[in-house]
């Protein structure tokens, strides 16, 4: 994991995010990291797989503003200061994903632009059934 860090209190996931760091460019070159998990990675519990991106487009420095709000099943989000959290219910069933492999925990739904920002996030939390 890059610039990501996973905090849990009981069935509250929050992920921390240092939004001024740069983390290079993406495989494709089109935009800059800032953090990611590299892929899903597994949770203390065994259960429970994470898969985070956070990231801009192109080059040049990250651009946001304080905010708060939530997008997607389940996750709330607060940018203060150059750090990012994202806070989800790891109790929280939503179904199954759309090939049905899994149950969806907290999802994004696609990558999501901050408001006020030119930074994008995408998220998804899920379980084994």
């Amino acid at each position: 994991m890059k610039n990501v860090s996973l905090t849990r209190e009981g069935d509250e996931l929050r992920v921390t995010v240092d939004l001024s760091e740069d983390h290079g460019p993406s495989s494709s070159g089109k935009s800059t990291i800032i953090g990611t998990t590299g892929g899903s990675q597994p949770l203390e519990d065994g259960v429970t797989k994470i898969g985070l991106n956070v990231y801009r487009k192109g080059a040049g420095e990250a651009s946001y503003e304080d905010s708060e709000g939530e997008f997607g099943k389940g996750v709330t989000y607060q940018v203060e200061g150059d750090e990012l959290v994202l806070t989800f219910d790891l109790s929280k069933d939503f179904g199954p994903s759309s090939s049905g492999k899994t149950l969806i925990v907290a999802s994004s739904q696609g990558n999501q632009t901050l408001p006020g920002s030119n930074v994008t996030v995408g998220v998804n939390a899920f379980r084994k059934p």
